[in-house]
This record gives structure tokens, sequence and C-alpha cells, in this order.
């Protein structure tokens, strides 16, 4: 498991430029992309890589692992870790990367312990060329973090879905942030399966707003006014599409981000998440039983839960 795939190494005369890998898929080895400039001076940096529409899988420490890089573009991949994943694995890795876009990808790390799903550190963007991360959907078991972003200013974090399982220590979060108020953080679902913070913030300018942050575990610190704690319930756990009509139009409309981790078009009232979804007027749903019945005659009792967006007032149960 020591393999790279793709590897462009650091060094004045190995920087690349321009490079473009589209439509591809790319299978196994301990690293699928390794890219490393030279340094963190921008002439001797790699520039403008392009990773787009590709099949990601099998790897088992980094899927992307990018240092001293700028205007990298990370853009609806499928990214799928192996069934053999080293401690520390982590999906994206981004250092010293300038003006990064990484938004519409599907990300499922299977780390035995440690895991993460997005590291970005030092990652500067510019007050007219921020850096970009939205709508991607990131799953991440055996977690140290889903979303760990340190140091990196000018960041729009937008209608993300982050869900963590497992983690290692009571420092497993699915989000840690360090971000000033440069940055912006909206519009994400953060869940965490495990008894431990759902988000750890250390930016005391960072305003997080429109979010929603979950565990059935721990009660969920909210931030924000506008944000909220409930289940996503989504299709399952490795489908992370969302079901709760509750996260419906309440997410904050964004100038440039018109459609969702599927391609499909955002509403003017928008939803919570990388997932655009309409709900039906009347969709409900039986939950679970009360209690365990016998064979026979017996009166039910069991909780329903409103899937749509009219008040029920009644229905039939067969």
């Amino acid at each position: 498991m020591s393999t790279t795939l793709i590897r462009d190494e650091r060094g004045t005369t190995h920087n690349s430029h321009n490079v473009t890998f589209e439509n591809n898929e790319i299978l196994n080895g301990a690293y699928s992309f390794y890219i490393y400039g030279a340094s963190s001076s921008i002439t001797l940096q790699q520039d403008k890589w392009i990773i787009k529409n590709n099949r990601i899988t099998g790897w088992g420490y980094y899927a992307i692992y990018s240092y001293y890089n700028r205007n990298i573009e990370i853009v609806n991949n499928t990214i799928t870790s192996g069934t053999n994943v080293y401690f520390f694995a982590r999906s994206l890795y981004l250092y010293y990367n300038g003006t990064p876009t990484i938004t519409g990808n599907t990300i499922y790390n299977g780390a035995n312990s440690y895991g993460y799903g997005l590291y970005m550190a030092n990652c500067f963007g510019l007050s007219n060329n921020r850096n970009d991360i939205s709508n991607n959907s990131i799953h991440v078991i055996g977690a140290q973090y889903g979303m760990y972003i340190t140091g990196c200013n000018y960041s729009d974090v937008y209608f993300n879905t982050v869900r963590i399982n497992g983690g290692t220590s009571s420092a497993t979060t699915t989000a840690y942030l360090n971000l000033t108020s440069t940055s912006n953080f909206k519009n994400n679902i953060l869940v965490n399966m495990s008894n431990s913070k759902v988000m750890n913030s250390l930016g005391t300018s960072l305003l997080p707003d429109y979010n929603n942050y979950y565990s059935p575990l721990k009660s969920a610190a909210i931030i924000g006014s506008n944000s909220m704690s409930v289940d996503p319930m989504f299709v399952s756990p490795l489908d992370l599409h969302i079901k709760n009509v509750q996260l419906n139009a309440k997410a904050l409309t964004i100038t440039g981000i018109s459609t969702d981790i599927d391609g499909e078009t955002r509403r003017t009232s928008t939803d919570i998440g990388a997932d655009e979804f309409d709900p039906d007027s009347l969709d409900a749903a039986a939950l679970d039983l009360k209690s365990v019945y016998c064979a026979g005659m017996n009166t039910i009792e069991f909780n329903v839960l409103n899937f749509g967006l009219d008040t029920i007032k009644s229905m039939g149960i067969r």
C-alpha cells in the first residue's frame, strides 16, 4: 500500500501548470494524487490543476494530497477509500493552497481511526477570488474530523453535508474551524454519531449561521440565530440525501450557487446541506410501534412522522 498513482514531486524543476484529469477511473494505491510544489512562493507553486468528474476509489492514505498549490479545482468527484485504510487517512489534504475550489464531491473515508474527510491549513484566498468549499457530501468512519479548516482566510463554506461515525478521542468533531471574519460558514449539515462535539469553532470573529447541528447521543450546541438541531433523516448511512422536511427552505440564498450536489436547481427558498429536495405536500410514515403485540385483536399505538409540507389532520392506515 505504498504506491502513488499520479505524482508530481516537489522541486523547482517539477512544477506543473494547467493540468486536467477529467472523467477517469482512478483505482487503489496509498495516494491517488500527490501534488507538491517547490515552496510557498507563488512563482514556485503548482498552478491550475483540475480534478473533475472522476471516480477515485480504493485509496488507503490520501485521495488527493496537494501541497504548495494554487487555483486547484476539485469538482464533482466520487472519492471512496478502500477497505484497508491507514490510521490518519485523509480524503482531501490541502496545505498552503491558494484560492482552491472544492465543490460537488461525494467523499467516503472508511479510516480505521483518526480519519479526516477534508483537511485544509493555511489556504489563502483573496477578497476578489475566495476559497470555495460548497455542495460536498462527506462521510467518515472512525473519524477524527469530518472537516478541519484552519488558518484559511476569505473562505466560503456553504451547503456541505458532513457525517462522522466512531471516533477515537474526545477531540472527535464533525467540523473543526479556525477562521476569521473574512470567511463564511453557512447552510451546512453537521452530524456526529459519536458522543462528542458536533462543531469546534476557535475563530471568535467567525459568525456561523443557517446550519444544522445534530447528534443522537449528545445535545448539540446551536450557533447562529437561524441555525437548528434536527435529525436530517438521511436516505441511508451511506446516502446523505435528506428527507426531513424541517430542513426545507431554511437556508440562506447564496449568490453564485444555483445548483446542488446533483446539479439540481436550488430554489430561491433553498435547503440546508448539499442536497436540494422537494417534499410532497402530503407524506407521512409510521416510524415505530409503541409496544410488542400478540396475535389477535389489539389496539395498536405507533409514532407517525409528517414528511410533507401540509398539516395532516387525518390519515388512513392499511
